[in-house]
């Protein structure tokens, strides 16, 4: 017997849960831009990145523990957003995003990988989170 997917109920607690998510997301990209400003450098980026990234993954670990599904299944989609930061600036330190301008200036494997790896985490989110926001309806 396959496992049944819990859904979300839309009140006005859930709803709060997403706005708070989304919040945390926005926060994150926004100490990401500062911190990009205030230590430039890629390495310096990229350690933020990383941290940023960790913290996500730790409060989502958490509420899941907890039982707060909801909420650790939005920190979870913000992580796969945070992971996608993490490995675009890891790229860009050792060089390998130079010369992106436009999609159609050519092939470029890093590129490729960049977006292999982001669309891997999330398959593996939505693999290991079961969260409906990022999953599909199964047909019964």
């Amino acid at each position: 017997m396959p496992d049944r997917e819990i859904k979300p109920f839309w009140t006005s607690a859930s709803f709060l849960v997403y706005t708070g998510g989304l919040t945390v997301l926005l926060g994150g990209l926004f100490a990401l831009a500062y911190l990009a400003v205030e230590y430039p450098g890629g390495g310096a980026r990229t350690a933020w990145a990383l941290l940023i990234l960790v913290v996500l993954l730790f409060i989502a670990g958490g509420l899941r523990l907890a039982g707060r599904w909801l909420a650790a299944g939005i920190f979870a989609f913000t992580a796969v957003i945070a992971w996608g930061f993490f490995v675009g600036s890891a790229w860009a330190w050792f060089g390998w995003l130079d010369h992106w301008d436009s999609a159609f200036e050519g092939w470029s494997l890093a590129h490729l990988s960049l977006e292999f790896l982001i669309l891997m985490a999330a398959l593996i989110f939505r693999w290991h989170w079961r969260f409906p926001f990022t999953r599909r309806k199964e047909p019964v």
